[in-house]
């Protein structure tokens, strides 16, 4: 797992993991691991620039060091995002496992308290 450093960022539940349940049949999931996912920050306009009208005053080393930041903030942001979209796909697996997990546990108890009798068996 990749952790960007100086961002802005939310924690989350990402990652793996299953507990085995006692030999009832039911497979308990565990959470996901923790992940911390960042934003990046974007960079600030040049003070040659007008924030109201984004006009620029700025000479061509200090827009060329902008957009070197720009796509630097462009990058690290398409990593954010592939990152969100991993976690996010391991959140919807965990929640799936939980649900099924879930189902498993009611027809456990539904058995236990409407056991099926074998058809040797006679039915009162």
């Amino acid at each position: 797992m990749r952790i960007m450093t100086s961002m802005v960022g939310a924690v989350v539940f990402c990652g793996q993991a299953w507990a085995q349940a006692p030999a009832l049949g039911c497979i308990a999931p565990a959470p996901p691991a923790l992940l911390q996912l960042t934003a990046p920050i974007r960079p600030p306009l040049p003070g040659c620039v007008d924030p109201r009208t984004k006009l620029s005053s700025c000479s061509a080393k200090v827009s060329d060091d902008y957009n070197r930041r720009i796509d630097a903030f462009n990058t690290d942001m398409s990593r954010a995002a592939k990152a969100a979209d991993a976690c996010i796909d391991q959140l919807q697996t965990y929640e799936g496992a939980v649900r099924d997990y879930g189902n498993c546990e009611i027809d456990r108890i539904n058995l236990t308290m409407h056991p099926v009798t074998s058809a040797s068996e006679p039915t009162p």
